[in-house]
């Protein structure tokens, strides 16, 4: 005989997403979101265009401009406590109709580098 399945409606019996990710989980998450594909499909490229001195040198520039867009996500993450994102950031400093293209453009990009990592 079959066990009887829970009623999902009943709010004795709700359920709640787990919060327990801590400091190293989301640095990690971080670094992961930072790093993406692109390095490990970017070094072949880039040895054979330019050799190990030029991919050495691309990296490091790339590694300080990413230093530097995730220093400025975290100073504006600090002084805008909210979720949202990029888009929180854009309707504060520029209004509703520019941080709406902002969302758009952001979610868009993700798509697209998500669809690009899978292949």
């Amino acid at each position: 005989m079959a066990a009887k399945t829970p009623d999902t409606h009943d709010p004795a019996f709700a359920t709640e997403l787990s919060r327990e990710l801590n400091l190293f989980h989301v640095t990690m998450m971080g670094v992961g979101m930072m790093i993406g594909a692109g390095v490990f499909l970017g070094i072949g490229t880039s040895l054979s265009i330019v050799g190990p001195g030029g991919t050495i040198l691309t990296f490091a520039l790339n590694g300080v401009v990413a230093i530097c867009s995730a220093m400025s996500y975290a100073e504006l993450s600090s002084a805008v406590p909210r979720a949202g994102g990029a888009y929180n950031f854009a309707r504060i400093g520029f209004g509703r109709g520019p941080s709406f293209v902002a969302g758009w453009m952001e979610w868009f990009a993700s798509s697209i580098a998500g669809s690009m990592y899978s292949c």
